[in-house]
């Protein structure tokens, strides 16, 4: 299997997988245009950076599970930063193969090649978790991460958020 930032191209590979392993998030359930219009977008912003972005695990030629790296307010303090994870998702058929674990490592091991260049000695990692998916909670906390809070109606009304969070240090 390869980990690999994902081209402008592959956006609409992307999108597909979203819709069909993340459906029940609404989020995905938007128009396809507009939703793709925002990915590209997303992608577009990373273009020159190597440590952010959309990113696949590819198998068989097959994109089979893809990441966000997404910028929050890295380097908030001189020397500490923020970073969020989103759309972690593998395909259906993949699942129970360390796709999803080998892609939250490449992930950090991004953020960390970030932190080393930007000469930072700690990152905070946030992953937000809609409760539509919310069993995702026991797959984060196996990758170190922490539950860090709850909040109603972040997103959406009468859906909860939970904060899952993971600090590294160089």
């Amino acid at each position: 299997m390869e980990i690999k930032k994902a081209q402008k191209s592959e956006i609409i590979a992307i999108l597909s997988l979203y819709r069909k392993e993340l459906s029940r998030l609404i989020e995905f359930n938007f128009p396809s245009g507009q939703l793709l219009n925002e990915f590209v977008k997303k992608q577009e912003n990373y273009e020159t950076e190597n440590s952010f972005g959309y990113f696949i695990a590819i198998k068989n030629n097959e994109i089979v599970g893809a990441i966000l790296i997404d910028k929050c307010d890295i380097e908030v303090y001189k020397h500490h930063g923020i970073v969020n994870l989103k759309h972690l998702a593998v395909a259906n058929n993949y699942r129970s193969l360390t796709i999803g674990t080998q892609l939250m490592e490449f992930a950090e091991n991004k953020i960390k090649e970030y932190m080393s260049q930007k000469k930072l000695t700690s990152c905070k990692i946030i992953y937000e978790i809609s409760e539509e998916i919310s069993n995702s909670i026991t797959f984060l906390q196996k990758c170190g991460y922490i539950h860090e809070g709850m909040i109603s109606d972040y997103h959406v009304n009468d859906v909860k958020t939970y904060f899952m969070g993971k600090s590294l240090r160089n």
